[in-house]
C-alpha cells in the first residue's frame, strides 16, 4: 500500500467540526434535523472612509451538517443555493447596564461562498455509517456599525439538532445559538479562527487527541475552555429570524441527566481535557451515541478581556477495531519552536504506524495562508515506506511578522484502519519581535544633571548601529553596540537604536525617565559642653529618602537627625548624603572651627567675697557666662601653701571653709583655676 501525504488539505477536510448558527430572513419550513456544528467569527475591515465613525467587520460562519443517506442536506444546499442569505443578529452592548437584555440593533446577511463534502479517508471496504459524511458551508457578509464604547454581540440561532444526541434532554427539540462577540470599536480586533482538525468519532472507552485549536491574527492571548453548547431562543422548525431581543444571559442546553455538564459531556466514566492555553484536548466516551459539545475561545490584549467565539460540535463515538494510532518517531512531538522575525525555521515531522498501516498527514493554521502571509509556511516531503512519513515544516518568516503571543498550527496523523486511529498535536512558533532581538540594556531612569549612563543593544548578531538620542547628549561614538550618554535637564528622554539583526533592519527604542536630584540640606542645633560645642544636625533636605552622614570623614548612625560634639580649639566637618528613590543624591557639607574654651565660655573670678551669712557675697566661685562653672577645676591655697578647698563631688563653690566645717580665717587666699586646658592664677580675699 501507498503512503501519502497529504499537505495542502484543509484541516476539517479531515473530519467535521463545530457547528455554527443560522438565521434568513424568512422561516425555512424545512426542518433542519441533522445539523452537527459550526462556528461564527468575524474580521475588522476598518472605517467606510476616515472619520467616517462607521466600522466595517465581514462575518465568517462555517455550517456543518450530516449528509447521509437519511439526511435532507442536498435539499438544504440547494435551498441555501438560492436563498439570499442567512441573517446573523447584530445586538449592541450597552456598557451602563451590561446584564440587560440585548435590543437588535442589526441584521447582517451571510450568503454561501463554498460547500463540500468532507470525509475521511478510509478503505473502501471500511463502513462506518452515515455519521461520517459531513458536507460544511462557507458562509460571507460584511455589516457596517457606528461607534460602540461596548461592542457588539453576534448570534444566529437554528433549530434542531440531532435526535440522536444522548447527553442532552430531547435533543430533537433542542435548537442551536451561535455567538460570538466584537469589543468597543475603538479596539481594532479580528476574531480567533478555529484551525484544528476535529474528528467526527472517536474511539469507545479509548483516548482520541483532538485539536480545538485557534489562531489570532491580531497576537492577542488565548484561553481555551469547555462551555456548555447554546440553545436556541425560539423553538420554530428550520432556520429562524434572530430575535429582536435577545434575552441574556444565553439560555444553554438543557442536559439529559445531573451526570452530564460542560465539563464531563461524556458522563460518568467519560474523559473531556482541555489544555486552555493550545486547546489540545482528549476525549473519551464510555460508549457508543453522538455527544454535544463546545468549545470558547476568550481573547486578551495586555491581559484585559476584549472578545469571545465558541464552536458547537457534535461527535459520534464507535467500536474500534485493536489498532494504534500513528505515533511520532521517536515517541515524542515537539510542539514548541522559536525562530527570529526575518530568519527561516525548518524542521521535521515524522510518524510511524506500528500496525503497518498507510499513514496520511494533515496541517492547518493561518501560517498556511498565502493570503496573510507572504510568503506562507508550508511543508514539503516524502514517505519512507508503507507505514512511515516524513515531512518538512519550512516557514520564511519576514521581519515585521515577530509579536508577543506565539503562532500555532495543528499537525494530524492518522492511518486507513476502521475506522481511522488519529494522532492530533497543536504546534506553536514564537516569532521574536524586532523588539526582543534588539533590545537596549541600560537605565530606565538617569539623574539631571549627575548621571552618564551606557547603552547597550542585545542585538544577537548585529554589525551595523546607528544610534540617536533625545534629551541628553551622546558622549560616544553613535556607531557602535554601545554609546554613553550624559543626561542634563529633568523630563522624558529616548535612545532608539537602529541594526542589521539577519536580513532584518530594526529599530529599538527605550525611554528614559530623566528626574530632578534631591536638594541635600541640614539645620545644626548648636550647645556648648564642657567638651566642646554639642552639635545637633537635622535633615532639611527636599526628596531624599535615605540620609548618611560623616564627621571628620566618619560615618555615623544613618537617619534624619543625628547628634555630635565639636571639638574647642579644632576644626570640624559635617557633611550630608541624601539619596532618592532613583538612586540619585546630592551633597551638603558644613565647616565648623571651634575657638579654644576661654574663647568660647566668658568667664570671671571675683577678688573679694565675704561670707558672713547675709545672703551677699557668701561664694567664691567661678562665674561663666554659659553657666558651665562645672567644667572648671578650682583649687584655693592659704599663705603658707596649704591647701583648704579643691572642687569635687559637686562641690564647684567656696563657702569660706576649711576641711571639715572650721570657717577659714580673714586674709588673702591663692586660688588656681583651670579652665579646659588653660590654668589662671590669682588671689583673693576674705573678709568676714
Amino acid at each position: 500500500m501507498d503512503t501519502r501525504i497529504m499537505w495542502g488539505r484543509p484541516l476539517n477536510r479531515l473530519m467535521g467540526v463545530a457547528f455554527v448558527c443560522w438565521a434568513l430572513g424568512q422561516v425555512q419550513e424545512m426542518r433542519a434535523s441533522h445539523l452537527v456544528g459550526g462556528d461564527l467569527g468575524y474580521q475588522y475591515l476598518g472605517e467606510t472612509f476616515p472619520g467616517s465613525g462607521l466600522f466595517r467587520y465581514n462575518l465568517k460562519m462555517r455550517m456543518y451538517l450530516n449528509c447521509g443517506p437519511s439526511s435532507n442536506w442536498p435539499q438544504m444546499i440547494e435551498w441555501l443555493q438560492g436563498a439570499p442569505g442567512l441573517n446573523v443578529g447584530v445586538y449592541e452592548e450597552d456598557p451602563l447596564n451590561p446584564g440587560a437584555a440585548k435590543v437588535r440593533y442589526t441584521v447582517a446577511v451571510v450568503t454561501m461562498t463554498s460547500y463540500s463534502v468532507i470525509t475521511p479517508d478510509i478503505p473502501d471496504s471500511c463502513v462506518l455509517g452515515d455519521g461520517q459524511c459531513v458536507e460544511e458551508s462557507l458562509f460571507e457578509g460584511e455589516v457596517v456599525v457606528p461607534a460602540s464604547t461596548g461592542g457588539y454581540h453576534l448570534y444566529f440561532q437554528g433549530y434542531s439538532r440531532n435526535d440522536a444526541i444522548l447527553n442532552l434532554f430531547d435533543p430533537g427539540n433542542a435548537g442551536f445559538g451561535i455567538y460570538s462577540f466584537i469589543p468597543p470599536t475603538a479596539i481594532v480586533n479580528s476574531s480567533p479562527v478555529f484551525s484544528g482538525v476535529p474528528v467526527p468519532f472517536i474511539c469507545v472507552t479509548e483516548s482520541t487527541s483532538f485539536s480545538s485549536a485557534a489562531e489570532d491574527a491580531d497576537g492577542d492571548s488565548l484561553v481555551f475552555t469547555f462551555e456548555k453548547p447554546y440553545d436556541s431562543q425560539e423553538d420554530i422548525a428550520g432556520i429562524v429570524q434572530p430575535p429582536l431581543v435577545l434575552d441574556w444571559p444565553i439560555a444553554p442546553v438543557v442536559y439529559a441527566s445531573p451526570d452530564y455538564n460542560e465539563l464531563q459531556p461524556f458522563g460518568p466514566g467519560g474523559v473531556a481535557t482541555i489544555n486552555q492555553e493550545t486547546g489540545a484536548a482528549q476525549f473519551s466516551a464510555p460508549m457508543i451515541g453522538n455527544w454535544a459539545v463546545a468549545v470558547e475561545v476568550k481573547e486578551y490584549r495586555n491581559g484585559q478581556f476584549i472578545g469571545r467565539i465558541k464552536s458547537d460540535m457534535q461527535l459520534l463515538s464507535l467500536p474500534c477495531s485493536d489498532n494504534d494510532a500513528p505515533a511520532p518517531v521517536g515517541g515524542e512531538l515537539t510542539t514548541a519552536y522559536q525562530v527570529n522575525a526575518g530568519d527561516t525555521l525548518c524542521f521535521p515531522l515524522a510518524f510511524v504506524d506500528a500496525n503497518g498501516d498507510t499513514i496520511h498527514l494533515d496541517a492547518n493554521g493561518i501560517i498556511f495562508d498565502s493570503t496573510l502571509f507572504n510568503p506562507p509556511a508550508v511543508i514539503s516531503g516524502a514517505a519512507f515506506g508503507d507505514s512511515t512519513i516524513t515531512g518538512t515544516f519550512c516557514w520564511p518568516t519576514v521581519c515585521d511578522q515577530g509579536r508577543p503571543e506565539p503562532y500555532t498550527f495543528t499537525v494530524v496523523a492518522y492511518d486507513e484502519a476502521c475506522p481511522p486511529a488519529l494522532y492530533s498535536a497543536t504546534i506553536t512558533v514564537d516569532v521574536v519581535t524586532a523588539a526582543e532581538q534588539l533590545a537596549i540594556s541600560g537605565p530606565p531612569v538617569a539623574c539631571a544633571g549627575q548621571t552618564t549612563a551606557t547603552y547597550c543593544a542585545e542585538s544577537g548578531g548585529g554589525t551595523e548601529f546607528l544610534w540617536s538620542v533625545t534629551g541628553g547628549t551622546l558622549t560616544s561614538s553613535t556607531n557602535g553596540p554601545c554609546v554613553t550618554v550624559e543626561w542634563n535637564t529633568s523630563g522624558i528622554g529616548t535612545v532608539e537604536v537602529t541594526s542589521d539583526v539577519g536580513d532584518c533592519v530594526f529599530s529599538s527604542e527605550q525611554t528614559i525617565s530623566i528626574v530632578d536630584p534631591p536638594q541635600a540640606s541640614f539645620l545644626v542645633e548648636m550647645d556648648t559642653t564642657c567638651t566642646g560645642i554639642k552639635a545637633r544636625a537635622v535633615n532639611s533636605s527636599t526628596d531624599g529618602t535615605t540620609a548618611q552622614w560623616l564627621f571628620n570623614g566618619q560615618p555615623l548612625t544613618p537617619g534624619d537627625t543625628t547628634e555630635l560634639i565639636l571639638p574647642f580649639s579644632l576644626n570640624s566637618t559635617v557633611q550630608l548624603t541624601v539619596t532618592d528613590v532613583n538612586g540619585c543624591t546630592d551633597q551638603d557639607a558644613q565647616s565648623f572651627s571651634v575657638a579654644p574654651y576661654s574663647e568660647v565660655v566668658e568667664f570671671r573670678i571675683p577678688n573679694v567675697f565675704s561670707p558672713n551669712g547675709d545672703g551677699k557675697n557668701d561664694i567664691f566661685e567661678l562665674i561663666t557666662s554659659q553657666h558651665l562653672s562645672e567644667c572648671s577645676d578650682i583649687r584655693i591655697f592659704d599663705r603658707w601653701g596649704k591647701e583648704v578647698f579643691a572642687s569635687g563631688g559637686g562641690r564647684m563653690a567656696w563657702n569660706g571653709s576649711r576641711g571639715g566645717g572650721e570657717k577659714a580665717s580673714e586674709g588673702v587666699y591663692y586660688y588656681i583655676v583651670k579652665v579646659d586646658q588653660e590654668s589662671f592664677h590669682g588671689h583673693v580675699s576674705l573678709m568676714r
